[in-house]
């Protein structure tokens, strides 16, 4: 049976990803449903392939599994346990450093704080002022706001990494070369950019038609940066992103850096 798809919101970086993984996929946090599930999965495995040995071999299987079986329950104890304290303290450590946090999103203050924010940021948007959108948002992150409540959010998060795309192609104008560092900024960034197609912008929450339309002329723009000021053509980079995706669709950001450490030199 297909595996129907669920968001869930990761609590450190606010990435929607599917609530089944182990783990967000932009910032490692921790997913504890997805990683029990994923552990009760591998376990299930492990069973159906003892269902399946050889009926000739099952009493010495049998025989075999039953003296391993103490130190596998002693092993799996022990890892389980070391998860655990893991998890535990990833978990105390976080709600140490975000309690305050936390604990003043959810006060009038705050909520008074959004309506006034998001009004100047609705303003913004309104008149298509999305530079400066983008600059007010910097700021109330940097204040350490909730401003992934902002209706327009999801649009504005992508339009402000095509900002900082065009910030470092001009940064590599200026400078006339590439370092390492930049090429591997520039290849992640990129590499999201061009991977947006038509139907992943569908499913980005987008408000209406014209934030759609904005984000498929930004992509085209990036993509021709990315033909004719890199030199990557297309079979390039349908390659490169068939290289880079992990098992479930996202793009692996070590597997971007190893393709942007070989081929920055390319980016003079």
């Amino acid at each position: 049976m297909e595996q129907i798809t669920e968001l869930i919101t990761c609590p450190n970086c606010g990435a929607e990803y599917d609530k089944h993984l182990s783990k967000c996929p932009y910032c490692d946090y921790i997913n504890p449903e997805g990683a029990e599930e994923k552990y009760l999965g591998d376990l299930e495995k492990v069973r159906q392939e003892l269902d399946h040995v050889d009926e000739l071999a099952a009493e010495h299987v049998r025989t075999e599994v039953r003296n391993s079986t103490k130190k596998l329950v002693k092993r799996l104890i022990l890892i389980g346990v070391v998860i655990l304290a893991i998890v535990g303290t990833t978990f105390l450590i976080d709600y140490i450093n975000s309690r305050r946090h936390y604990d003043y999103e959810m006060t009038e203050a705050e909520l008074l704080w959004q309506k006034d924010a998001f009004a100047k940021l609705d303003s913004l948007y309104e008149k298509g002022s999305y530079q400066e959108a983008a600059d007010l948002l910097n700021t109330y992150m940097e204040e350490d706001h909730r401003i992934w409540d902002w209706k327009h959010y999801s649009f504005m998060s992508w339009y402000m990494e095509y900002l900082q795309i065009q910030k470092e192609l001009k940064m590599l104008e200026e400078d006339g070369i590439c370092s390492e560092e930049l090429g591997k900024i520039l290849v992640r960034n990129m590499f999201d950019f061009y991977d947006l197609s038509d139907e992943k912008i569908a499913r980005q929450n987008l408000q209406d038609e014209n934030e759609a339309v904005v984000l498929a002329a930004c992509r085209e723009e990036i993509a021709e940066a990315i033909h004719e000021r890199l030199g990557f053509s297309e079979e390039q980079m349908t390659r490169f992103l068939e290289e880079i995706r992990d098992e479930d669709g996202y793009l692996n950001l070590r597997k971007c850096d190893k393709i942007a450490v070989e081929y920055y030199h390319q980016f003079r």
